[in-house]
């Protein structure tokens, strides 16, 4: 898919400097290297037509979480995931929104700024038993921001009777004079019994120059859904010194506990499909046990 992209500004109330033309040009190329692995290249790649962020305005002292819009990296995102993952119909206590490790939102974006990208590629299927993605990107020096590779290594293997574990490795290098560095290390295992019941666990680990304080991210859960009842459990650690360079973390520094008791019965009544009561409790700490935030909310869906 080559594009082409050409735009020129005239008129007395242009700015100085904004004046004049801009000629533009790449390439996106897919090729199926066999029938379960995909290989997809980019040359320039143009995001001239990706939706704008909603505009937010941030009260708290948390870091705000903002979607990823762009179609080259949106495709086959789930293979990437790693972190607080969501599960519908279930309270999980925390979702990709207060962690994950790799955000794709970090490549050639800076705080909603974009940064040319000159090239990259992607390798995303299944190779025998494993789900494998691997991903480079190379973003453009400008003139505050040092040119930078950005790489992604995430494997993942089913084990038969719901039981599924993996590992993930980015890194980001500034290029040149600057050639600083920040990598990532995780692994993950998730199992599911029955349908019902979830089992979701995660550990992580930044390196960094200059890196200070508790460097891990850790994560045990267990969530159970029947007929009736809607019951989960979670604890999570992030420590103060947990950054990983290519992620998204809302809160560091931090020990989280949540519990959340629900049912949901399907009275005898025609109109009414489900009723859905429950309560839920968040006791978050810091590092030294002292308590930050206790929220207990309820409802009724």
């Amino acid at each position: 898919k080559p594009f082409f992209v050409a735009d020129n500004t005239r008129g007395e109330l242009v700015q100085e400097g904004a004046r004049g033309g801009e000629v533009d040009g790449g390439l996106d190329l897919k090729y199926g290297l066999t029938p379960r692995l995909t290989l997809d290249l980019t040359w320039r790649t143009d995001f001239s037509q990706v939706e704008v962020d909603q505009e937010q305005v941030n009260l708290t002292r948390f870091s705000l979480f903002f979607p990823e819009k762009r179609d080259f990296f949106m495709e086959n995102a789930g293979l990437f995931s790693f972190g607080d993952l969501s599960e519908r119909n279930y309270r999980m206590g925390a979702s990709p929104r207060d962690f994950t490790l790799f955000h794709s939102r970090r490549i050639g974006l800076q705080e909603g700024r974009p940064v040319p990208i000159v090239a990259g590629g992607r390798l995303t299927g299944r190779a025998g038993s494993m789900d494998v993605g691997l991903l480079n990107m190379q973003t453009e020096s400008t003139d505050d921001l040092p040119a930078v590779s950005f790489s992604v290594a995430r494997l993942r293997r089913s084990f038969g009777n719901g039981l599924q574990g993996g590992g993930i490795v980015t890194s980001r290098d500034e290029l040149g004079e600057a050639s600083g560095y920040n990598r990532s290390f995780g692994v993950d295992a998730n199992l599911t019994v029955r349908e019902r019941l979830i089992l979701h666990s995660y550990l992580a680990a930044t390196d960094y120059q200059g890196q200070e304080g508790n460097n891990r991210a850790v994560r045990l859960s267990a969530a159970y859904r029947d007929r009736l009842w809607d019951v989960s459990a979670l604890f999570r650690e992030i420590g103060d010194g947990f950054r990983p360079g290519v992620g998204f973390v809302a809160r560091r520094g931090i020990r989280h506990s949540y519990g959340t008791v629900g049912i949901h019965p399907r009275p005898a009544v025609s109109w009414i499909n489900e009723v859905n009561p429950y309560v839920e409790l968040h006791y978050i700490t810091n590092l030294e046990s002292a308590l930050e935030t206790r929220e207990g909310p309820g409802g009724l869906g």
